[in-house]
């Protein structure tokens, strides 16, 4: 496997610029771990912060089993684990606690 330190990974997708961010992330078998600050961010301002993120290449899927904040310009979200599919733009959590701002 390899290791890496400060990682910043960007991608283009149907017209937006998504970025993957991490302290340490680690590469094996086509499954990114991430570690630390870790953070996904679009250019739409939809962001997803976890302590520990795992990044499936192939299908594109982001998963974490550790608390998370999800935001956008009107929304946090705040849960215990997550399931990010990309390609389907869907997402399933457990635990959340939402706060939406309805002044927009």
């Amino acid at each position: 496997y390899d290791k890496m330190y400060n990682v910043e990974a960007k991608m283009k997708r149907k017209g937006f610029i998504e970025s993957l961010r991490a302290d340490i992330a680690t590469l094996k078998d086509k499954v990114l771990d991430l570690e630390g600050d870790t953070r996904y961010e679009r250019s739409d301002g939809v962001t997803l912060k976890s302590k520990k993120i795992q990044y499936l290449m192939q299908s594109r899927v982001l998963i974490s089993k550790a608390p998370f904040v999800l935001s956008d310009k009107n929304s946090i979200v705040y849960g215990d684990s997550f399931v990010y599919d990309i390609k389907k733009g869907t997402i399933s959590a457990k635990k959340i606690k939402s706060v939406i701002d309805t002044e927009y």
